[in-house]
């Protein structure tokens, strides 16, 4: 077992003291909201988490680098590219999420068989982006090359940015609160770890030819798992259901489509299930639907910590290969180890952070890893060159920071989906391609702005003057610092004014689980999500 799967049964392991098991006899692809889900629901549900990240690390991380140094495309160009190509997948973000929310409400088979052309979208445009020649772009025009990169960036990004919403909504779909959701996101992340570290290695150990053709394969046995295997949210016992009219409001257009005049359901049509016929609602409904998350203060408290953090963290993501061969003057091999260290220590305390959000909340323990975070930048701008060793123990512990940052939000955001009546949990995919839109963002801006600012400050690949190296450096560690501190101080004050951000409501709330009788525990935990218990009247989703 993967170091990334044994953190997520071990989070699974942890709480099943706490929560109701399967009963025997449920079909495995049905699974009861109340239920702690077992390993094999958490391992065919997240499997699919690692061909994704795989993909994800050439496609954010290794693509300036490869693309700037073998194929000479020029720093400015690539920024400027991959910041109009991530902002426009940004964009249309939010409209994934209404995309994902249609597929998820539905039959599990037509639904997965919408997932074809996004599968196309990320194999071709992966191939096209690292299986093209140096040899062939020898004699292309400077405008040639980046309008090559740009189509592939586009395709690659959109075909990964539909799949990966559409997996994360399935999860946030399946419901059970803070601590089965964290056993969700733990499985998810994990194997998604697992993949980063595979794509921070093969393409060094094998070449990048080769990794493709052993993730391919991958690819497709997460789409099986989850075509045949996994819990499918309509199919919930108690969970989110085809059946609830309301869920269609979850089909909303994205504010490109409303800004273009696109319909969107409305509330009256949908009232009544009458799904086929939301596309004659109007553009206001659209514009309300699709910024429907922004109507909430608390979701704008945690959306700015997210992008804050993101920045942080995309930052260095886009600098790092360049940091570790012109700044450390390190070789091919210490880039494999360095990335393989960071997934490796971010995948080892998943257990250490699902039990620290247990026990003392998702706000705290995130400020925990941010802390963290913290003190392994402090240390790069003292590193002097050749410092693998020093920069390993930095990347091991930011590795060990990043694992909050993959746990603690995701249940951030799902105890938001359940404040006050529980209606937001019907338009999770919705909130999921807003929170998808600002990650891609936070990559856009890293892209946009680092790669120009450095070339324009006399750094290229191979530049190894004082001036160059000293603002690689302060680039790569300095202003992730910065940003990172003033998420952590966004984070404070965000929890000290909004009750759902509280971690002290989600500890009485489990307290109250833990204190009553056991047939008292289904009504607790639908009381505390807006849903009325089995014996009282109203819609069960």
């Amino acid at each position: 077992m993967s170091p990334a799967m044994a953190g997520a049964a071990s989070a699974s392991a942890a709480a099943a003291a706490s929560a109701p098991q399967v009963a025997a006899g449920t079909p495995r692809t049905h699974l009861d909201a109340s239920a702690t889900p077992g390993a094999g629901a958490l391992a065919t549900y997240g499997l699919f988490g690692a061909p994704l990240a795989l993909a994800a690390l050439p496609l954010y991380v290794q693509l300036p680098a490869h693309w700037s140094a073998q194929l000479q495309a020029p720093l400015a160009g690539l920024g400027l590219v991959l910041l109009a190509c991530r902002a426009t997948d940004a964009f249309v973000d939010p409209w994934l999420g209404r995309w994902a929310d249609g597929l998820l409400q539905g039959a599990r088979g037509p639904a997965l068989r919408r997932w074809v052309p996004a599968l196309l979208l990320l194999v071709v445009g992966l191939g096209a982006l690292f299986l093209l020649p140096a040899a062939w772009v020898t004699d292309w025009s400077t405008a040639t090359r980046l309008a090559w990169c740009a189509v592939g960036v586009l395709a690659a990004s959109l075909g990964y940015s539909a799949l990966a919403i559409a997996h994360q909504a399935w999860g946030l779909r399946l419901g059970g609160g803070a601590a089965s959701q964290a056993r969700w996101a733990a499985a998810r992340e994990g194997a998604a770890l697992a993949g980063v570290v595979g794509g921070s290695v093969l393409p060094v150990a094998i070449g990048m030819p080769a990794t493709l053709a052993v993730w391919l394969p991958l690819l497709l046995l997460g789409v099986v798992l989850l075509a045949w295997r996994a819990p499918w949210p309509a199919a919930v016992v108690g969970g989110t259901g085809p059946s609830t009219a309301a869920m269609v409001g979850a089909a909303a257009t994205a504010p490109a489509a409303a800004s273009a005049g696109l319909a969107a359901p409305s509330r009256g049509a949908l009232a009544d299930g009458e799904a086929g016929e939301a596309g004659e609602a109007g553009e206001a409904g659209a514009a309300v639907s699709s910024w429907r998350p922004w109507r909430r203060a608390d979701f704008r408290a945690l959306y700015a910590v997210h992008v804050l953090n993101g920045v942080a963290a995309a930052v260095p993501a886009t600098l790092l290969l360049f940091y570790v061969r012109d700044g450390l003057q390190l070789g091919p091999v210490w880039e494999a180890g360095l990335l393989g260290l960071y997934f490796l220590a971010a995948a080892a305390g998943l257990p250490l952070w699902v039990a620290l959000v247990r026990r003392h909340g998702a706000r705290r323990a995130w400020a925990a890893g941010m802390l963290l975070a913290l003190l392994a930048f402090a240390l790069v701008p003292w590193l002097p060159v050749g410092a693998g060793p020093a920069f390993a123990l930095v990347c091991a512990l930011s590795g060990l920071a990043l694992g909050a940052d993959l746990v603690a939000p995701p249940v951030l955001l799902e105890r938001l989906l359940h404040t006050g009546d529980g209606a937001e949990r019907q338009h999770a995919a919705l909130y999921c391609g807003w929170w998808a839109a600002a990650a891609k963002l936070n990559l856009a801006l890293a892209a946009g702005l680092a790669l120009p600012l450095l070339q324009w400050a006399g750094y290229a690949p191979g530049v190894r003057t004082a001036a160059a190296v000293q603002a690689l450096v302060w680039s790569y560690a300095g202003l992730p610092w910065l940003l990172k501190l003033l998420a952590l101080g966004v984070l404070v004050r965000a929890g000290r004014r909004h009750p759902g951000l509280r971690d002290r409501a989600l500890a009485a709330q489990a307290a109250d689980a833990r204190q009553s009788p056991p047939g008292a525990a289904s009504a607790i935990t639908h009381r505390s999500v807006g849903q009325p218990s089995p014996g009282q009247p109203g819609v069960h989703r």
